[in-house]
């Protein structure tokens, strides 16, 4: 009677086991297509940093920065040298943030960079750049984020 038995709960775990294959694959598949997501969506960083990047200039980066960071008055390029620069940096800062939304970033890491974000919105520079590209030149979700970066570093 026991083969008998078996053989009626045969066809039951081979249902069994197809069902947890199928379950196996879908997880798979998903797991691939987030990281098909988080790729594109560095590669499209990516493309805006090499598009933006054009436009910079080393050597008055430089001489900016220096100025700057000493309080020296700034002529119109340096100024939107280093707005251009920090368009970049918080392009990646984005990227950093989606990635993080998606479960790529820990935590800590992701609060690495809002600690970097919050001390850049304190500069004048940093502030006129977010405030004219918002809207259109970050996620939602992002600008989300800053603001709230934002709000709290003003309390």
């Amino acid at each position: 009677m026991n083969i008998e038995r078996l053989k009626a709960w045969l066809p039951h775990l081979a249902n069994i086991a197809v069902l947890a294959s199928i379950i196996i694959l879908i997880f798979q598949v998903r797991q691939n297509t987030q990281a098909v997501i988080a790729a594109s969506s560095t590669a499209l960083t990516d493309q805006s940093i090499q598009f933006f990047m054009a436009g910079l200039d080393n050597q008055i980066i430089s001489r900016a920065l220096y100025k700057h960071g000493a309080g020296e008055e700034l002529t119109g390029l340096e100024t939107a040298q280093i707005m251009r620069l920090q368009y970049l940096n918080f392009r990646v800062f984005e990227n950093a943030f989606l990635q993080y939304l998606r479960g790529y970033y820990e935590e800590n890491e992701w609060e690495r960079y809002r600690k970097i974000i919050s001390r850049n919105l304190s500069d004048p520079i940093v502030k006129a750049m977010w405030e004219g590209n918002r809207g259109m030149g970050f996620t939602a979700e992002f600008e989300r984020e800053v603001d709230n970066l934002q709000r709290s570093h003003l309390k």
